[in-house]
């Protein structure tokens, strides 16, 4: 690894940061006061065949659809798997983001009007702008 002092390395992402796209503040949402369901979305890189998709798919199964809509977005490839044929028939609304840039697949996710979106990447390979907290 090529020995660089820290100072140089944060102005070296810094600049980085400053080249990428600019990423819009997280807007806030009014959670649940009409007495509808929670509506709870799932962002994932990973709705293929992948140990994630393998994971989640089975928590899809055993959401309380009359409490919970669900949502998931899926920003990763397509692979034919069963995995990736499953997940949109567990949710309720599924939409490929893929080919969008991340402005507007944020904007798409807030007009479905998510209370709670669960971001399964974390810090691993495919993540995007981060939702906001709770």
């Amino acid at each position: 690894m090529v020995d660089i002092p820290p100072h140089l390395r944060r102005r070296i992402a810094e600049a980085y940061a400053g080249a990428t796209t600019p990423i819009r503040p997280p807007q806030s949402v009014d959670l649940n006061k009409n007495n509808r369901r929670v509506h709870v979305g799932y962002l994932s890189h990973d709705f293929n065949n992948h140990p994630t998709a393998h994971l989640m798919e089975g928590l899809f199964v055993h959401h309380d659809t009359l409490s919970f809509e669900i949502s998931t977005w899926s920003y990763g490839k397509d692979d034919g798997s069963a995995y990736r044929k499953s997940i949109p028939t567990l949710s309720e609304h599924f939409m490929d983001v893929v080919l969008l840039g991340t402005n507007e697949a944020a904007a798409a996710i807030e007009a479905a009007r998510v209370d709670i979106l669960v971001d399964a990447q974390g810090h691993t390979l495919g993540d995007i702008c981060r939702p906001s907290h709770l």
